[in-house]
Parts: C-alpha cells; structure tokens; sequence
C-alpha cells in the first residue's frame, strides 16, 4: 500500500441520497426497493449516461457519481429532479442532490478527498427534490445553462479561493470563464502572483500545488501572473 502511486484529478462530483430512506424500507421494504430500482432504471442511470457521468459507487440509499464537465453534472442534477417532478408514481423516492468542482484522489474505481466531502456535505443542505452546488460550481456555470440559483448563504464547508477557481476552469477547458476570473483577481490586486503565494504556503499540499499550477497553464494563466 505505501508503494501505490496516488493519482489525482479535478472532477465534478455529484452525491445523491434518498430522503427518508430508513422510514421508508421500514414501512414497505418491498414497495421500496422495486420503487428504488425503477427510478435507478428509468431516471438516475440514463440521465448519467446521457451527461457522460461515471458511476462510482451505488449505496442502499444513494449514490456517488463524477463528471468531468461540470455543467453535465449540472445538467445531470436538474434533469434527475425534474424527471422525478414528472413522474406519475415515484414510490415515495425523493433525492437530495449535490454538486461540487474540486481535487479527488483516485484508488482503484473509487474516489476520495475534500472535493468528494464537500459534494456530500451540500448533498445534506439540499431540500428534499432539490439540488445545492457549491460556489465555485455556480461560478464556473454561470448563466450558460439557463438556470437560475439561489444564494443559500455561507456554511461550514472548505473554502476554494479563487486562485482555485480559475484553476479548475482550466483543468476543465473553460479558457474564457478562467481569464476572467484571474482578470478579477488582477484587479483587485495587480501584485498578485500564484507562485509567491504557494511558496508562502508551507502547509500545501505539493500535490495540490502542482494541480493549482497545471490548470493555470492549461489555461494560458500561468505567464500572466
């Protein structure tokens, strides 16, 4: 195990849980699960499917799914709860839905890291039928897929300073949207430059430091600075 080279990447994740799962399988376990299974067939697979998702891993009342575009995972969201709005009969089954953009570590299929926890974490602020992205989501989608969201606030989750954000835009080909946010940073501080900063940092993670500086460059940020 300490010889296992750790692999990371960015990646939009989206977590998914069944509201009331527990008081559901209690009342009916059989209504439950085929009410489960029909919408895991009919809604939740497809809709991946359709928005080049990869299932990572399927729990009894949820689900962990990565992308790596964030507006499919956006995309992927609002379709999986407007279908389930649409629905004649869905069984009871209700989604907490949410979505982050941030850096997970790859072991075997599975994925791990604060990009992972956050998106759970907002999974659990959603209301039921709902889905709550985490600011650099909405940042990086913006108005380009027509959806409008509603500041929900600030809450207890790890903070990615904008420096980040215009680095995962990169990573994810979204050039425009990433010399944009990094003009905004310039303005606010011309000095500001990204390698005296993580110098400065002697608690970074290398690893996360070098994915910081490989998303600048995909970018063409880096030179800028």
């Amino acid at each position: 195990m300490d010889n296992e080279r750790v692999s990371r990447r960015l990646s939009a994740i989206l977590a998914a849980d069944i509201v009331g799962y527990s008081r559901l399988m209690a009342e009916d376990e059989s209504a439950t699960l085929n009410a489960l299974n029909r919408h895991r067939r009919e809604v939740f697979d497809p809709c991946v499917s359709r928005h080049n998702g990869r299932i990572v891993k399927l729990m009894g009342d949820g689900a962990l799914v990565e992308f790596l575009s964030v507006s499919n995972a956006v995309q992927c969201a609002t379709e999986i709860q407007r279908s389930m709005a649409d629905m004649d009969d869905a069984g009871g089954i209700s989604l907490r839905i949410g979505v982050n953009l941030g850096d997970v570590i790859l072991q075997d299929d599975d994925i791990f890291g604060d990009g992972v926890n956050v998106a759970s974490r907002l999974e659990q602020l959603a209301q039921p039928g709902g889905v709550c992205v985490s600011s650099v989501v909405q940042e990086s989608v913006g108005g380009r897929l027509g959806i409008t969201f509603q500041d929900g606030g600030q809450v207890s989750v790890k903070n990615i300073d904008r420096a980040w954000l215009a680095s995962a835009l990169g990573h994810l080909g979204e050039v425009e949207e990433a010399r944009q946010v990094w003009q905004e940073m310039l303005e606010i501080n011309p000095t500001f430059d990204i390698r005296t900063r993580l110098a400065r940092l002697t608690l970074t993670d290398p690893a996360h430091e070098r994915l910081i500086l490989q998303g600048l460059e995909k970018a063409g940020l880096l030179a800028d600075s």
